[in-house]
């Protein structure tokens, strides 16, 4: 009986809690998390989550987090949108540092962008050509793509802006002049650890 009356009060604390500014409230803890019973509830302070966030560096849930909370209450989102967004922000967060991540350790030779690459027509570059390899989706398909031109006709530029796109998109890359890439296989030829 005293479990009951226990179980009650907490439910109704639990919906008063909801009011409150501050708190991170889920209105139906069994529909959202099943594996909690309604008559256990956790209510951590704002400040205490956000610490709980960091030291489990999810430092892009804590910072939108911390943001939705500083925002007015009617204009903070419900349960389920506030733990969409602040997944969401963690996400985009670990996306931005593994590109960056990739694209340091890529030494690309020119900080290139696809879309700052000129199509004069002196330069006999095709625009489509460019923008079907923006996607990235012959490394999916195994292809190669050569660049040949004259000394000084911006072939380096073009494969390190390919090399940025590919870092972007999450691939791994690694930046080579003709001269290494030859030197490194040629080592490798010697020390048997080439792969065909």
């Amino acid at each position: 009986m005293l479990f009951k009356a226990i179980r009650y009060l907490t439910i109704t604390v639990f919906q008063l809690m909801t009011i409150l500014e501050g708190l991170l409230i889920i209105n139906k803890v069994t529909n959202i998390f099943p594996f909690i019973k309604p008559s256990i509830l956790i209510i951590m302070n704002t400040q205490s989550s956000i610490q709980m966030m960091q030291s489990m560096k999810l430092t892009g849930m804590a910072d939108a987090y911390q943001a939705i909370t500083q925002m007015p209450l009617d204009k903070q989102p419900h349960s389920h949108e506030c733990i969409a967004t602040i997944i969401d922000a963690e996400q985009q967060l670990r996306r931005f540092k593994r590109s960056n991540m990739y694209i340091r350790l890529s030494k690309l030779r020119y900080q290139a962008n696809i879309k700052d690459i000129s199509y004069q027509p002196s330069r006999n570059l095709n625009q489509q050509t460019i923008a079907a390899s923006a996607d990235c989706s012959y490394i999916l398909r195994a292809h190669n793509i050569i660049v040949t031109g004259a000394t000084g006709c911006g072939k380096s530029f073009i494969t390190c802006a390919l090399g940025y796109q590919a870092c972007l998109l999450g691939y791994r890359t690694l930046y080579f002049n003709m001269n290494r890439f030859c030197e490194l296989i040629a080592v490798a030829k010697l020390d048997g650890t080439l792969i065909k």
